[in-house]
């Protein structure tokens, strides 16, 4: 038995359920004006390819889309307020000059969607694609997004949709190695480059990632310290320590980690070797400290 795609559903309407063909901007403003809640709509791609509406009419508010096929139709200075599409297709879609707020999509497919100069929040399509196999079409989307936000200089949502963009490019990673379009081991170099820059730092936008993983690392380095102390051969002045206290192993990792120089002074070849590992890390962690700090304060 032949294996359905799961591609099919994605691109077409649920052919179950009675589809009204729109064949004309007017009847597709009626059926808005008439009701908040609209379904199982077709615009006829052969009839209508730009949507301008004008005046007070130009103002959607309040309206849910419900499994219906936009695809390959140009909307133009439209504003939608509190609209949610949900199921919609929007394939080969544009919106130019269009305004969303507070708007929602949710399972759209948006592949070759274009967005140009319009305001919109990336945050309106969290939930746009929830499947992994169409990372490829959030890659575009958020990328897209992103392009948009800056022309637009939207700050706020360019950083957004740069998070969403590299979150859905790890994924697309797997989606390439299925299809043989990278090898094994590139696959491995990008997918923990990428997983590691999320949860260490959240791709420089959120500090908060950054502190929490800096925390970690600085336990991590005590641990070791005071697992190691005897190995580290740690003099204070000309003493050695054998029993070291609690604040000794803090005090020592923090001027190893920051490259001062203080009374706590390793004496093994592998407590010397072990500092300047922990120096080097603590002056790679300034940096990306200080990186942080310049893109998000002084950008």
């Amino acid at each position: 038995m032949k294996k359905k795609s799961p591609y099919v559903a994605f691109f077409k309407l649920d052919s179950s359920e009675t589809i009204t063909l729109i064949s004309s901007v007017e009847e597709f403003v009626s059926k808005f004006e008439n009701s908040d809640s609209t379904y199982n709509l077709k615009m006829n791609a052969q009839t209508i390819t730009d949507i301008t509406i004008s005046g007070k009419k130009n103002k959607l508010k309040n309206k849910v889309m419900n499994h219906m096929d936009l695809s390959r139709n140009t909307f133009q200075r439209i504003e939608f307020h509190d609209c949610t599409f949900e199921r919609v297709l929007l394939i080969g879609t544009k919106f130019m000059n269009c305004k969303f707020f507070n708007c929602k999509f949710i399972d759209c497919n948006v592949w070759k969607m274009t967005i140009d100069s319009c305001y919109i929040d990336p945050k309106d399509f969290k939930y746009c694609i929830r499947n992994t196999a169409y990372s490829n079409f959030a890659v575009t989307l958020f990328q897209g997004l992103y392009k948009n936000s800056e022309k637009m200089s939207q700050k706020e949502f360019a950083e957004f949709a740069d998070y969403y963009f590299k979150k859905w490019q790890r994924k697309q990673f797997k989606f390439d190695l299925k299809r043989n379009k990278i090898k094994r081991l590139e696959y491995l170099y990008k997918f923990l480059k990428n997983y590691i820059y999320h949860y260490t730092m959240g791709y420089g936008y959120k500090p908060s990632y950054f502190m929490g993983s800096s925390i970690i690392f600085f336990i991590l380095v005590n641990i070791h310290n005071f697992c190691k102390w005897e190995s580290l051969e740690i003099n204070k002045g000309t003493e050695l320590i054998c029993n070291p206290k609690f604040l000794d192993v803090v005090y020592y990792s923090y001027l190893s980690m920051t490259s001062m120089s203080g009374i706590y002074t390793p004496q093994s070849e592998y407590g010397i070797v072990t500092s300047i590992i922990q120096s080097f890390l603590g002056v790679l962690w300034i940096g990306i400290l200080i990186a942080i700090i310049t893109k998000n304060i002084f950008k």
